[in-house]
């Protein structure tokens, strides 16, 4: 079997007129275009208005010629942007082409609410764009959301493989600790340590491995010694995910889907980790869930029971924990800051 090759070829070939023309019944509506124009029409002027009140503070008053070339240069930008956006620019069609020549399906957005995970069901205006279907369905996108209000919004950005599963698997989360921050992981959820276990080698070295309580015997199952390898060798800087029917791979920060580094990642997923962990999690039964079946009769209902891939309750979801440590460091911090004014 041909190992599984991507062309990146369209996402760098220039668009033609041709191109505009074919790819036209892909474009928003011209209120969506409109709407979204404005916006980015927005941000130079949004930043020299800035740039003037920090200038003026530290320098005073500016002589009207400069005044006048700050504000042409960003009524310049502002009127590029609006067009570019306007129009759709060559990225969209890009990726559209690209899409068409590999056999994928390109969604510039989907329903956020189709992913699951620790990830995915924070903060506020979830976005999941720039979403590549792929050979055994395997998925590449990018993922954002946002926190906090006012001056104290902030928008995170991730990134994401998913990789559906033959079967449902019990929830495991496989924390790097390559990306964790000066509190620890850098997920923005915590899960109670309590669901903790340590595997054998150098696997703790690089991952924080969780499950749910009495599924040791089961990790061990789905991650033997190749496995912890092939995690360790390839994917130290992502966290990993088992939910439900599908693994999910994430790290922070968007795709930059014209670059060549993601179709090469996407290559290897597809072609060695995908084959891999299907082989690993296809003959996977939770043996609690069985128990709880009742066969009406015999080994037939049992087997169709595991053909269904059915988890226990107990081992679907892992449990979550407050931020205890983070909490008592920004308390200690206020009160070292605000205590003695308020005593003063």
């Amino acid at each position: 079997m041909q190992p599984f090759r991507i062309d990146t070829s369209p996402l760098t070939a220039p668009v033609t007129a041709e191109d505009k023309h074919r790819y036209r019944a892909h474009r928003s509506s011209t209120a969506t275009r409109i709407f979204t124009a404005l916006g980015a029409s927005m941000i130079p002027i949004v930043v020299a208005l800035v740039a003037l009140m920090v200038i003026r503070t530290v320098f005073g008053s500016l002589p009207t010629a400069i005044l006048l070339g700050i504000a042409a240069v960003a009524l310049g930008l502002a009127a590029l942007l609006f067009v570019g956006v306007f129009r759709g620019g060559p990225s969209r069609i890009q990726k559209l082409k690209f899409a068409e020549r590999n056999g994928f399906v390109f969604h510039q957005n989907e329903p956020p609410q189709r992913l699951r995970g620790v990830l995915f069901g924070t903060g506020g205006s979830r976005t999941n764009h720039n979403v590549f279907q792929m050979h055994g369905n395997v998925r590449l996108g990018s993922y954002s959301y946002t926190t906090g209000s006012g001056k104290s919004r902030t928008t995170h950005h991730w990134r994401y493989v998913e990789v559906p599963l033959p079967r449902n698997m019990p929830n495991l989360v496989l924390d790097s600790k390559d990306n964790d921050g000066l509190f620890g992981t850098n997920l923005p959820v915590r899960l109670s340590r309590s669901q903790q276990i340590e595997l054998e080698g150098d696997f703790n070295e690089s991952f924080a491995l969780f499950a749910p309580q009495g599924y040791g015997v089961d990790v061990r199952y789905v991650l033997p010694p190749d496995t912890m390898a092939l995690l360790i060798d390839n994917l130290s800087t992502f966290d990993l995910e088992f939910i439900d029917d599908r693994l999910m791979i994430i790290t922070t920060g968007s795709w930059d889907v014209h670059d060549d580094a993601p179709w090469r990642f996407a290559e290897w997923v597809v072609n060695v980790l995908h084959p891999h962990i299907v082989d690993r999690t296809d003959r996977y039964v939770d043996d609690r869930a069985a128990q709880m079946a009742t066969p009406a009769h015999g080994q037939q209902t049992n087997q169709s029971f595991h053909e269904r891939g059915t988890v226990s309750s107990s081992g679907k979801r892992l449990k979550r924990s407050f931020p205890v440590v983070s909490v008592v460091f920004f308390v200690v911090i206020a009160a070292v800051v605000f205590l003695p004014r308020l005593l003063s």
